[in-house]
């Protein structure tokens, strides 16, 4: 009785997935097989890592924290486009400009070919870093609790992200006449500044406000008496100019989606400060 079944679910095989050619030949139906493969391959996924600063910079980035942000949930949309996995790799600040050359590393953000802050660096990435147009522009300034401050002598301690490079200031802190404080936390400068142990600090001012918030304090705007300059955050690789290509035509396709999310992480227009 057993093999009866057997045979008959041999047989129901059979005709199932066997059929004869016009030849008279008997053939496989591949077709199931196919299909099969057909959706395997849009499942494939290209996994990807992109080197990351290791601070909290909310809203615009922290990976040392579990939770969304404009960069995250840009890079989440455009991974999903484009078949990516994108694995954020968060390294120390203090070689940022070394990064792509010597990590195993295939992307690169934020970054900006005016930070390449060393001739070593500049030389390594002549003709070699692929750059993106323009993710989100933003504003390099100096932040002092009185936005009145036109002194630039009584500036005497600075403020920064271990590892950033106040460029706007460089200058004075070479010929001694202000010492630039460095910290690994973003919360500590601000309280710092409110305090008065720092005279300025030089952060992006969506990030210095979203803090002022959760310390239950008054937003301040970049002091517009000392030198301020506009930047832009880039997506950067040597091994992938391919996928910069393609994000490039994200963005272009993708314009009202980016103003949005500006709009979801309150992103100050830059344009406040060049007109």
């Amino acid at each position: 009785m057993e093999r009866q079944i057997v045979l008959a679910v041999a047989l129901l095989f059979a005709i199932v997935f066997v059929s004869p050619n016009a030849s008279g030949h008997i053939q496989f139906n591949n077709e199931n097989e196919t299909t099969n493969s057909e959706v395997l391959r849009k499942k494939e996924v290209k996994e990807l890592v992109i080197g990351v600063e290791d601070v909290a910079y909310f809203p615009l980035f922290d990976f040392l924290n579990e939770q969304p942000t404009f960069t995250t949930e840009l890079f989440d949309a455009f991974a999903a486009e484009y078949g990516y996995k994108f694995i954020y790799y968060p390294m120390p600040v203090k070689r940022f400009g070394m990064w792509l050359f010597e990590k195993d590393i295939d992307l690169k953000f934020p970054d900006n070919a005016r930070w390449n802050e060393t001739e070593i660096v500049s030389r390594l990435a002549e003709n070699k870093l692929a750059y993106s147009k323009p993710v989100i522009d933003l504003v390099a300034g100096t932040i002092t609790v009185d936005s009145e401050l036109s002194d630039r002598s009584s500036v005497k301690v600075l403020g920064t992200l271990l590892g950033f490079f106040p460029t706007l200031w460089l200058d004075d802190i070479s010929e001694g006449k202000v010492t630039l404080y460095e910290s690994s936390s973003t919360m500590m400068l601000i309280q710092q500044l409110i305090r008065g142990q720092l005279d300025a600090i030089n952060l992006e001012p969506n990030v210095v406000n979203y803090y002022l918030k959760k310390l239950n304090q008054p937003t301040i705007s970049i002091n517009k008496n000392f030198k301020y300059e506009v930047y832009a955050y880039q997506l950067s690789s040597i091994k992938y100019p391919q996928v910069i290509k393609e994000f490039d035509a994200f963005l272009e396709a993708n314009k009202e989606f980016v103003i949005q999310l500006r709009q979801k992480y309150e992103l100050l227009d830059h344009t406040v400060y060049t007109k």
